[in-house]
């Protein structure tokens, strides 16, 4: 599961914040020089990431299965 933070990170690699709770309403935001993302734009990213996990499901099995050198 895609969590808001990641989301929020994805969108602002930069910024600051603190989330309390699981709710848009619980970010505290600290970075005064980046705009805070809409609770639009954070659900589109969680969506867009999910996704993107998902499709990816195959290539992470398939990594189980050969060791690293």
């Amino acid at each position: 599961m895609i969590t808001m933070a990641r989301a929020i990170n994805s969108l602002c690699p930069k910024a600051e914040f603190v989330i309390r709770g699981d709710v848009y309403e619980g970010i505290e935001w600290h970075s005064i020089d980046i705009p805070m993302p809409s609770k639009d734009d954070v659900e589109r990213e969680i969506a867009r990431l999910q996704a993107q996990y998902e499709a990816n499901e195959y290539q992470r099995k398939r990594a189980l299965e050969y060791p690293s050198f």
